[in-house]
């Protein structure tokens, strides 16, 4: 039987309070994203993120893919969480998005580890 464990709000705060730490080029494409986005629920939270970074910092993989990319904020954290010579191949349907998500990648300076895909992930 599986069971379901809630915390306060308050100690949620706390936790994230005292143990998130986001880089600003993330904060600054999230912000945009809520700004702009009526669909920006789909972004990740950052504490999420930062939980798969540190991931991915330990397992050092050199291939990833990411299926769903949207504005682009999680593929910033993997990229920039991937050892240099990494590869994430990232599938996105809607290429609406793409310069939108370009723009952080580049300002991060990791958009060489990044291979958009504009079409269905499973194609």
């Amino acid at each position: 039987m599986a069971r379901k464990y809630q915390i306060t709000e308050e100690l949620y705060n706390y936790a994230v309070e005292h143990s998130l730490k986001e880089p600003y080029i993330t904060v600054e494409l999230r912000d945009e994203t809520f700004a702009t986005e009526r669909a920006a629920r789909m972004v990740s939270s950052p504490e999420q993120m930062q939980f798969i970074s540190m991931l991915l910092k330990m397992l050092k993989p050199k291939k990833s893919i990411e299926i769903g990319v949207f504005t682009g904020y999680s593929t910033l954290w993997m990229a920039m969480a991937l050892p240099d010579d990494a590869k994430i191949i990232a599938c996105e349907y809607n290429g609406r998005y793409e310069p939108f998500a370009r723009k952080y990648w580049q300002k991060a300076g990791v958009e060489h580890k990044i291979d958009l895909r504009i079409a269905k992930a499973h194609d």
